[in-house]
């Protein structure tokens, strides 16, 4: 089975929590799972970390275009994945989703 990881990659991070996303991706690799997240830092970084250092298999999916966008533009982690795929598609901003230009009626 292949598992997504999504959760918050930016700062402030609490221990706790970090720890359980560990915990996770430790889980994910006993069970010969596979473990996907975004190529990116915090709790999903800390579930590629579980999985990996419990020999499972992690893909990263980068929002970059290659790895050199990936270190440099984006500042993400090159360690604890067994792979990466690049997609080239970049993080979009808020002000491009959809939502934003629903009716103000129709937002919540």
């Amino acid at each position: 089975m292949k598992i997504a990881i999504c959760g918050a990659s930016l700062p402030p991070f609490n221990k706790e929590i970090l720890k359980k996303a560990y915990e996770i991706g430790r889980e994910i690799a006993l069970n010969n799972h596979i473990l996907r997240f975004g190529g990116c830092w915090g709790y999903p970084y800390e579930a590629a970390k579980g999985a990996f250092e419990n020999n499972g298999k992690v893909i990263a999916i980068s929002p970059a275009k290659n790895k050199k966008e990936h270190i440099n533009e984006y500042k993400f982690p090159i360690k604890n994945f067994t792979e990466i795929k690049y997609t080239g598609l970049g993080i979009p901003s808020l002000s491009s989703c959809d939502a934003n230009n629903l009716p103000s009626s129709v937002k919540t």
